[in-house]
């Protein structure tokens, strides 16, 4: 016997509502269709499984029985295709060292420019993209996963900052900045909560991490997250000073199509990176 799978979701429907009506509204169908799916499966296990109570139906002893057992091989099913489900991340340099190894997570760099990414996404090429998002495009979802402050980092032996880093230091002192622009601006200008200054710039380059381990080996500085900055204080000998120009914080955020709003596998692997990443803070 073979068994339609919209049967199945439909008597569980019905069971778990106690009603031909509710269930019909929840599943957007007509009362009629419902009455008629479950006399089909009625007929297919030899078996009543409402009978009326009321005003209402009941269910049968075979239909809490059936119920329990269709449950369980539901959630075996979708366990299974969450298992061997296989996505497709862009995600920010800064954060891939927190990200978990997962034979179903593959990561890639990102484009620099935001609308290339999110043009990706609506060609599914990836399933999901992290990182700072400064522009919204009605077809996709925003959702914000996690925040952290922008620091300051230099060499450990640098000749003039040592214990404090001042305003005046700040501009004093060459910087290596990244390529990126936020709104045709630099990450420290599009972050900075007041006026700001030009900054002497040594080196301009695209890479992070390629930044950090050119601060550790010059007296220049540079800005990047707390919890990069952390991961990477004691292997560059790096010293980490708060910006002293206020900056609001980084704030990451996941960008998806939004078929994948409801997609059970989708949800439960935004869920676990979520939750690794509001890890870092604690």
């Amino acid at each position: 016997m073979n068994l339609d799978l919209n049967l199945i979701k439909t008597f569980l429907q019905v069971h778990q509502s106690g009603s031909y009506t509710t269930a019909a509204e929840q599943l957007n169908l007509t009362q009629p269709a419902i009455s008629a799916a479950i006399k089909r499966l009625e007929r297919e296990i030899n078996s009543q499984l409402f009978i009326k109570h009321g005003r209402g139906i009941k269910a049968t002893a075979q239909a809490d029985k059936l119920a329990n057992r269709f449950h369980q091989a539901l959630d075996d099913i979708e366990n299974a295709i969450v298992e061997r489900e296989t996505f497709n991340l862009y995600v920010s340099e800064v954060l891939l060292h927190v990200m978990p190894l997962s034979d179903s997570l593959v990561y890639k760099e990102p484009p620099l420019n935001q609308y290339e990414i999110f043009q990706d996404i609506r060609l599914q090429k990836v399933d999901l993209a992290i990182g700072v998002v400064t522009n919204k495009d009605s077809s996709l979802v925003f959702e914000e996963a996690y925040s952290e402050p922008a620091v300051v980092i230099c060499r450990k032996h640098h000749p003039r900052i040592q214990t404090q880093l001042t305003e005046q230091d700040f501009y004093q002192e060459k910087h290596i900045v990244h390529t990126l622009k936020w709104d045709k601006m630099s990450g420290f200008e599009y972050g900075a909560l007041g006026p700001t200054k030009e900054r002497q710039a040594s080196l301009t380059i695209s890479s992070v991490s390629a930044l950090a381990m050119h601060v550790s080996q010059s007296d220049s500085l540079g800005i990047v997250s707390r919890a990069f900055a952390k991961k990477w204080q004691k292997m560059l000998a790096l010293n980490i000073f708060p910006c002293p120009i206020p900056l609001k914080d980084l704030s990451y955020s996941f960008v998806y199509h939004r078929r994948y709003i409801n997609d059970k596998a989708h949800k439960t692997m935004r869920d676990k990176l979520k939750q690794q990443l509001q890890s870092i803070n604690e």
